[in-house]
Protein backbone atom coordinates (compact mmCIF):
# COMPACT_ATOMS: atom_id res chain seq x y z
CA UNK A 1 0.00 0.00 0.00
CA UNK A 2 1.56 3.58 -0.68
CA UNK A 3 2.60 5.89 1.58
CA UNK A 4 2.11 9.27 1.35
CA UNK A 5 2.97 12.00 4.13
CA UNK A 6 1.36 15.43 4.08
CA UNK A 7 3.81 17.98 5.59
CA UNK A 8 1.97 21.71 6.57
CA UNK A 9 4.17 24.08 8.23
CA UNK A 10 2.39 25.92 11.15
CA UNK A 11 1.30 29.18 11.07
CA UNK A 12 3.67 29.57 8.08
CA UNK A 13 4.03 33.25 7.48
CA UNK A 14 4.59 34.05 11.46
CA UNK A 15 7.11 31.10 12.12
CA UNK A 16 9.30 32.81 9.40
CA UNK A 17 9.36 35.94 11.70
CA UNK A 18 10.24 33.86 14.76
CA UNK A 19 13.13 32.44 12.27
CA UNK A 20 14.11 35.53 11.69
CA UNK A 21 13.98 37.05 15.23
CA UNK A 22 13.69 33.93 17.91
CA UNK A 23 12.90 36.64 20.64
CA UNK A 24 9.26 36.36 18.85
CA UNK A 25 8.66 33.18 19.99
CA UNK A 26 5.55 32.80 22.31
CA UNK A 27 4.42 36.38 21.54
CA UNK A 28 1.19 37.18 19.35
CA UNK A 29 2.05 38.13 15.53
CA UNK A 30 -0.26 39.53 13.21
CA UNK A 31 0.66 39.19 9.25
CA UNK A 32 -1.52 42.26 8.17
CA UNK A 33 -1.61 45.21 5.94
CA UNK A 34 -1.79 48.53 8.19
CA UNK A 35 -5.16 50.44 6.94
CA UNK A 36 -8.32 50.06 8.09
CA UNK A 37 -9.13 48.01 4.78
CA UNK A 38 -6.53 45.53 5.65
CA UNK A 39 -7.30 41.92 6.39
CA UNK A 40 -5.06 39.09 8.25
CA UNK A 41 -3.21 37.30 6.15
CA UNK A 42 -1.54 35.19 9.01
CA UNK A 43 -0.92 34.68 12.49
CA UNK A 44 0.82 32.76 15.30
CA UNK A 45 -1.72 30.42 17.46
CA UNK A 46 -0.71 32.69 20.31
CA UNK A 47 -3.07 35.20 18.64
CA UNK A 48 -5.51 32.94 17.33
CA UNK A 49 -6.04 31.56 20.66
CA UNK A 50 -7.29 35.42 21.88
CA UNK A 51 -9.57 35.05 18.49
CA UNK A 52 -7.44 36.47 15.38
CA UNK A 53 -8.40 34.51 12.10
CA UNK A 54 -7.53 34.83 8.63
CA UNK A 55 -9.51 37.60 6.64
CA UNK A 56 -10.28 39.31 10.10
CA UNK A 57 -9.99 43.02 9.67
CA UNK A 58 -6.89 45.00 10.49
CA UNK A 59 -8.47 47.72 12.78
CA UNK A 60 -10.43 44.44 14.43
CA UNK A 61 -7.45 42.57 14.98
CA UNK A 62 -5.73 45.34 16.54
CA UNK A 63 -8.62 46.01 19.07
CA UNK A 64 -8.29 41.91 20.24
CA UNK A 65 -4.79 42.12 20.43
CA UNK A 66 -3.34 45.79 20.46
CA UNK A 67 0.13 44.53 22.01
CA UNK A 68 0.48 41.92 18.88
CA UNK A 69 3.31 42.69 16.74
CA UNK A 70 2.42 43.43 12.86
CA UNK A 71 4.06 42.74 10.27
CA UNK A 72 3.12 43.56 6.54
CA UNK A 73 4.03 40.33 4.68
CA UNK A 74 7.90 39.88 3.76
CA UNK A 75 6.42 37.70 0.83
CA UNK A 76 9.82 37.59 -0.63
CA UNK A 77 11.45 36.18 2.27
CA UNK A 78 8.80 33.45 3.02
CA UNK A 79 9.68 32.35 -0.22
CA UNK A 80 12.63 31.93 0.38
CA UNK A 81 12.27 29.59 3.71
CA UNK A 82 9.93 27.50 1.85
CA UNK A 83 12.34 27.13 -0.80
CA UNK A 84 14.73 25.96 1.94
CA UNK A 85 12.42 23.73 3.65
CA UNK A 86 11.66 21.91 0.35
CA UNK A 87 15.15 21.74 -0.81
CA UNK A 88 16.32 20.31 2.09
CA UNK A 89 13.33 17.39 1.89
CA UNK A 90 13.36 16.55 -1.70
CA UNK A 91 17.31 15.63 -0.93
CA UNK A 92 16.75 13.36 0.65
CA UNK A 93 12.64 11.88 -0.53
CA UNK A 94 12.88 13.18 -4.48
CA UNK A 95 9.24 12.30 -4.88
CA UNK A 96 8.09 15.59 -3.79
CA UNK A 97 4.92 17.82 -4.95
CA UNK A 98 5.07 20.87 -3.49
CA UNK A 99 1.21 21.95 -3.49
CA UNK A 100 2.05 25.33 -1.75
CA UNK A 101 4.60 27.81 -0.26
CA UNK A 102 4.30 25.71 3.31
CA UNK A 103 3.26 22.37 2.02
CA UNK A 104 3.90 19.62 0.42
CA UNK A 105 3.29 15.78 -0.21
CA UNK A 106 6.01 12.75 -0.28
CA UNK A 107 5.84 9.39 -1.52
CA UNK A 108 7.02 7.54 0.76
CA UNK A 109 6.12 4.02 -0.49
CA UNK A 110 9.57 3.07 -1.05
CA UNK A 111 11.41 3.98 1.98
CA UNK A 112 12.20 1.74 4.39
CA UNK A 113 10.19 2.84 8.04
CA UNK A 114 10.13 0.24 10.04
CA UNK A 115 8.67 2.40 13.57
CA UNK A 116 6.59 5.02 12.10
CA UNK A 117 5.88 7.24 14.80
CA UNK A 118 9.62 7.66 15.54
CA UNK A 119 10.39 8.08 12.54
CA UNK A 120 7.95 11.25 11.73
CA UNK A 121 8.87 12.49 15.08
CA UNK A 122 12.37 12.26 14.09
CA UNK A 123 11.93 14.22 11.13
CA UNK A 124 9.98 17.04 12.52
CA UNK A 125 12.81 17.54 14.69
CA UNK A 126 14.94 17.60 12.34
CA UNK A 127 12.96 20.29 10.35
CA UNK A 128 12.70 22.30 13.43
CA UNK A 129 15.96 22.33 14.27
CA UNK A 130 17.62 22.95 10.88
CA UNK A 131 15.10 25.68 9.25
CA UNK A 132 13.23 26.76 12.88
CA UNK A 133 9.79 26.12 11.39
CA UNK A 134 7.50 23.85 13.10
CA UNK A 135 5.45 21.64 11.05
CA UNK A 136 2.49 19.33 11.75
CA UNK A 137 2.78 15.90 9.59
CA UNK A 138 0.18 14.11 8.55
CA UNK A 139 0.36 10.07 7.24
CA UNK A 140 -1.69 8.00 5.24
CA UNK A 141 -2.31 6.02 1.85
CA UNK A 142 -3.43 9.03 -0.63
CA UNK A 143 -3.21 12.06 -0.94
CA UNK A 144 -6.71 13.29 0.71
CA UNK A 145 -6.11 11.67 3.89
CA UNK A 146 -2.71 12.55 4.27
CA UNK A 147 -4.01 16.53 4.01
CA UNK A 148 -7.02 15.75 6.24
CA UNK A 149 -4.26 14.05 8.94
CA UNK A 150 -1.90 17.03 9.03
CA UNK A 151 -5.02 18.87 10.01
CA UNK A 152 -6.25 17.12 12.79
CA UNK A 153 -3.02 18.25 15.18
CA UNK A 154 -1.86 21.57 14.87
CA UNK A 155 1.23 22.52 15.77
CA UNK A 156 3.51 19.82 15.54
CA UNK A 157 1.32 17.17 15.56
CA UNK A 158 1.43 13.76 13.91
CA UNK A 159 -1.65 11.70 12.51
CA UNK A 160 -2.07 8.24 10.58
CA UNK A 161 -5.29 7.49 9.41
CA UNK A 162 -5.33 4.20 7.68
CA UNK A 163 -8.43 2.88 5.80
CA UNK A 164 -10.31 1.19 8.49
CA UNK A 165 -9.57 4.26 10.50
CA UNK A 166 -12.00 6.35 7.46
CA UNK A 167 -16.11 5.80 9.08
CA UNK A 168 -14.14 6.77 12.61
CA UNK A 169 -11.92 9.54 11.67
CA UNK A 170 -13.29 11.13 8.88
CA UNK A 171 -16.93 10.37 8.86
CA UNK A 172 -17.82 12.57 11.84
CA UNK A 173 -15.87 15.29 10.99
CA UNK A 174 -17.78 18.53 9.95
CA UNK A 175 -18.88 19.03 6.55
CA UNK A 176 -16.81 22.50 6.22
CA UNK A 177 -13.82 20.56 7.78
CA UNK A 178 -13.73 18.72 4.40
CA UNK A 179 -10.48 19.66 2.66
CA UNK A 180 -11.89 20.91 -1.29
CA UNK A 181 -15.34 22.40 0.06
CA UNK A 182 -16.05 25.74 1.15
CA UNK A 183 -18.10 27.97 3.05
CA UNK A 184 -20.42 28.60 0.06
CA UNK A 185 -21.01 24.81 -0.58
CA UNK A 186 -20.69 24.01 2.74
CA UNK A 187 -23.22 26.27 4.02
CA UNK A 188 -25.47 25.30 1.14
CA UNK A 189 -24.92 21.50 2.06
CA UNK A 190 -26.04 22.11 5.52
CA UNK A 191 -29.14 23.77 3.99
CA UNK A 192 -30.18 19.95 3.23
CA UNK A 193 -28.73 18.65 6.89
CA UNK A 194 -26.04 17.45 4.96
CA UNK A 195 -23.90 18.70 8.34
CA UNK A 196 -20.92 16.19 8.74
CA UNK A 197 -18.46 13.84 5.88
CA UNK A 198 -20.74 10.71 6.91
CA UNK A 199 -23.81 12.47 6.18
CA UNK A 200 -22.22 13.30 2.71
CA UNK A 201 -21.23 9.85 1.88
CA UNK A 202 -24.65 8.46 2.97
CA UNK A 203 -26.39 10.84 1.22
CA UNK A 204 -28.75 10.39 -2.06
CA UNK A 205 -30.06 13.57 -2.17
CA UNK A 206 -29.42 15.06 -6.41
CA UNK A 207 -29.56 18.59 -4.44
CA UNK A 208 -26.02 17.72 -3.37
CA UNK A 209 -25.14 16.54 -6.97
CA UNK A 210 -25.95 20.24 -7.79
CA UNK A 211 -23.91 21.80 -5.12
CA UNK A 212 -20.94 19.75 -5.71
CA UNK A 213 -21.19 20.13 -9.63
CA UNK A 214 -18.70 17.93 -11.74
CA UNK A 215 -16.80 17.55 -8.27
CA UNK A 216 -19.52 14.98 -6.82
CA UNK A 217 -17.39 11.88 -7.49
CA UNK A 218 -14.28 13.24 -6.41
CA UNK A 219 -15.69 14.42 -3.33
CA UNK A 220 -17.69 11.29 -2.53
CA UNK A 221 -14.93 9.13 -3.71
CA UNK A 222 -12.26 10.93 -0.98
CA UNK A 223 -14.74 10.92 1.48
CA UNK A 224 -14.98 6.62 0.64
CA UNK A 225 -11.08 6.79 1.33
CA UNK A 226 -10.51 6.40 -2.27
CA UNK A 227 -8.59 8.94 -3.14
CA UNK A 228 -5.60 9.13 -5.53
CA UNK A 229 -2.01 8.76 -4.28
CA UNK A 230 0.15 9.46 -7.45
CA UNK A 231 1.94 12.68 -6.68
CA UNK A 232 2.31 15.68 -9.65
CA UNK A 233 6.39 15.81 -9.82
CA UNK A 234 6.05 18.67 -12.08
CA UNK A 235 7.98 21.35 -10.05
CA UNK A 236 6.62 24.74 -11.30
CA UNK A 237 9.32 26.83 -11.98
CA UNK A 238 10.32 29.87 -9.32
CA UNK A 239 9.26 33.64 -9.78
CA UNK A 240 12.21 34.68 -8.04
CA UNK A 241 15.41 34.17 -6.38
CA UNK A 242 16.14 35.78 -3.46
CA UNK A 243 17.99 36.31 -0.17
CA UNK A 244 18.17 38.31 2.90
CA UNK A 245 20.57 39.29 6.02
CA UNK A 246 19.40 40.87 9.48
CA UNK A 247 21.95 43.31 10.82
CA UNK A 248 22.97 42.63 14.55
CA UNK A 249 22.37 46.98 14.35
CA UNK A 250 20.44 49.66 12.87
CA UNK A 251 23.07 51.34 10.39
CA UNK A 252 22.87 53.80 7.43
CA UNK A 253 26.27 53.26 6.97
CA UNK A 254 26.74 52.02 3.19
CA UNK A 255 30.23 50.77 3.43
CA UNK A 256 28.22 48.19 6.16
CA UNK A 257 25.69 47.83 4.10
CA UNK A 258 27.45 46.81 1.11
CA UNK A 259 29.69 44.46 2.33
CA UNK A 260 26.13 42.88 3.79
CA UNK A 261 25.25 42.96 0.36
CA UNK A 262 27.86 40.73 -1.60
CA UNK A 263 27.32 37.50 -0.13
CA UNK A 264 23.48 37.54 -0.58
CA UNK A 265 24.11 38.55 -4.18
CA UNK A 266 26.74 35.71 -4.25
CA UNK A 267 24.08 32.88 -2.68
CA UNK A 268 21.05 34.40 -5.50
CA UNK A 269 24.03 33.95 -8.65
CA UNK A 270 24.68 30.46 -6.85
CA UNK A 271 21.08 29.44 -6.96
CA UNK A 272 20.09 30.82 -10.11
CA UNK A 273 22.89 28.49 -11.84
CA UNK A 274 21.50 25.39 -9.61
CA UNK A 275 18.47 26.57 -11.78
CA UNK A 276 19.67 26.85 -14.95
CA UNK A 277 18.04 30.52 -15.09
CA UNK A 278 18.65 34.43 -15.65
CA UNK A 279 16.83 37.23 -14.35
CA UNK A 280 15.58 40.59 -16.08
CA UNK A 281 14.32 42.20 -12.59
CA UNK A 282 17.07 43.08 -10.04
CA UNK A 283 15.22 43.96 -6.37
CA UNK A 284 16.57 45.46 -3.77
CA UNK A 285 14.78 45.55 -0.06
CA UNK A 286 15.53 47.57 3.27
CA UNK A 287 13.81 46.90 6.20
CA UNK A 288 14.29 49.75 9.10
CA UNK A 289 13.64 49.04 12.88
CA UNK A 290 10.08 49.59 12.92
CA UNK A 291 9.78 46.80 10.39
CA UNK A 292 8.90 49.22 7.19
CA UNK A 293 9.87 47.15 4.52
CA UNK A 294 11.22 49.57 1.29
CA UNK A 295 11.70 48.19 -2.20
CA UNK A 296 13.17 49.30 -5.15
CA UNK A 297 13.56 47.68 -8.63
CA UNK A 298 15.92 47.93 -12.06
CA UNK A 299 14.61 45.67 -15.16
CA UNK A 300 18.35 45.60 -17.32
CA UNK A 301 18.74 44.89 -20.69
CA UNK A 302 20.01 41.58 -20.77
CA UNK A 303 18.90 38.77 -18.06
CA UNK A 304 21.63 37.80 -15.95
CA UNK A 305 22.88 35.02 -12.96
CA UNK A 306 26.11 36.69 -12.30
CA UNK A 307 26.95 38.04 -8.90
CA UNK A 308 29.09 40.89 -9.85
CA UNK A 309 26.34 42.34 -11.87
CA UNK A 310 23.48 41.61 -9.34
CA UNK A 311 25.99 43.46 -6.91
CA UNK A 312 26.44 46.52 -9.15
CA UNK A 313 22.70 47.20 -9.82
CA UNK A 314 22.00 46.88 -6.03
CA UNK A 315 24.74 49.16 -5.19
CA UNK A 316 22.79 51.74 -7.34
CA UNK A 317 19.49 50.91 -6.05
CA UNK A 318 20.89 51.56 -2.67
CA UNK A 319 22.16 54.82 -3.10
CA UNK A 320 18.19 55.49 -4.39
CA UNK A 321 16.68 53.80 -1.16
CA UNK A 322 18.82 54.40 1.64
CA UNK A 323 17.26 57.32 3.44
CA UNK A 324 17.27 56.08 7.06
CA UNK A 325 19.08 53.44 9.45
CA UNK A 326 17.60 50.10 8.14
CA UNK A 327 18.46 46.30 10.02
CA UNK A 328 17.67 44.36 6.90
CA UNK A 329 18.83 43.86 3.87
CA UNK A 330 17.64 41.81 0.81
CA UNK A 331 18.20 41.25 -3.17
CA UNK A 332 16.29 39.19 -5.47
CA UNK A 333 16.09 38.73 -8.65
CA UNK A 334 12.45 38.39 -10.32
CA UNK A 335 11.14 38.13 -14.19
CA UNK A 336 13.18 34.94 -14.80
CA UNK A 337 14.05 32.64 -17.43
CA UNK A 338 15.28 29.31 -18.26
CA UNK A 339 19.17 30.11 -20.08
CA UNK A 340 18.06 27.89 -22.72
CA UNK A 341 14.99 29.44 -23.40
CA UNK A 342 16.80 32.49 -23.79
CA UNK A 343 19.90 31.04 -25.86
CA UNK A 344 16.60 29.62 -28.24
CA UNK A 345 15.16 33.08 -28.09
CA UNK A 346 18.52 34.45 -29.61
CA UNK A 347 18.54 32.32 -32.18
CA UNK A 348 15.22 32.72 -33.12
CA UNK A 349 15.59 36.78 -33.60
CA UNK A 350 18.86 37.07 -34.16
CA UNK A 351 19.80 35.55 -37.28
CA UNK A 352 23.33 35.60 -39.05
CA UNK A 353 23.07 39.57 -40.09
CA UNK A 354 21.80 40.75 -36.39
CA UNK A 355 23.80 37.71 -34.24
CA UNK A 356 25.84 39.65 -31.81
CA UNK A 357 29.20 38.70 -30.85
CA UNK A 358 30.93 37.83 -27.41
CA UNK A 359 32.59 41.23 -27.77
CA UNK A 360 28.80 43.00 -28.83
CA UNK A 361 27.65 41.53 -25.54
CA UNK A 362 30.13 42.37 -23.29
CA UNK A 363 30.30 45.68 -24.65
CA UNK A 364 26.33 45.90 -24.21
CA UNK A 365 26.70 44.38 -21.05
CA UNK A 366 29.89 47.66 -20.18
CA UNK A 367 27.16 50.14 -21.06
CA UNK A 368 24.27 48.88 -19.04
CA UNK A 369 26.19 49.13 -16.13
CA UNK A 370 27.46 52.23 -16.95
CA UNK A 371 23.63 53.23 -17.75
CA UNK A 372 24.35 54.85 -21.04
CA UNK A 373 25.87 54.33 -24.22
CA UNK A 374 29.84 55.11 -23.45
CA UNK A 375 31.54 51.77 -24.91
CA UNK A 376 32.05 50.79 -28.18
CA UNK A 377 34.16 48.61 -30.21
CA UNK A 378 37.30 51.18 -31.79
CA UNK A 379 36.46 50.22 -35.48
CA UNK A 380 32.83 51.69 -34.15
CA UNK A 381 35.02 54.89 -32.45
CA UNK A 382 37.04 55.53 -35.40
CA UNK A 383 33.36 55.42 -38.14
CA UNK A 384 32.10 58.35 -35.43
CA UNK A 385 35.03 60.30 -35.52
CA UNK A 386 35.61 60.19 -39.45
CA UNK A 387 31.56 61.16 -39.52
CA UNK A 388 32.18 64.44 -37.31
CA UNK A 389 35.36 65.41 -39.29
CA UNK A 390 33.25 65.16 -42.61
CA UNK A 391 30.41 67.43 -40.88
Amino acid sequence: MPIIVHIDMNSFFASCEIKRNPALKGKEIIISGKTNRSIVSAASYEAKRKGIYTTMPYYLAKQICPNAYFFVGDHEYYAQVSEEIFSFLKKRYPLLEMASIDECYIDMSHCKIEDPLPYFQNLQKEIYEKMHIPCSIGVSYNKFLAKMASDMKKPMGITFIKHKDVPTMIWPLKIENMYGIGKASSKKLKEIQIYTIGDLVKSKELRVREILGSFYQQYIDNAMGKGISTLDLKKAPPKSVGHSYTLSFDTEDEDIIKKALYPLCVHVAQRLKELDMLGYTVTLSLKNSQFVLKNKSKKLMLPTNDADKIYLEGMKLLQKLLQSKIRLVGISISNLIYQKDYYEQLDFFNLQQYRLSQSDLFIEHLNQIAGKPVFMKAKDAQKKNEKKSNQ
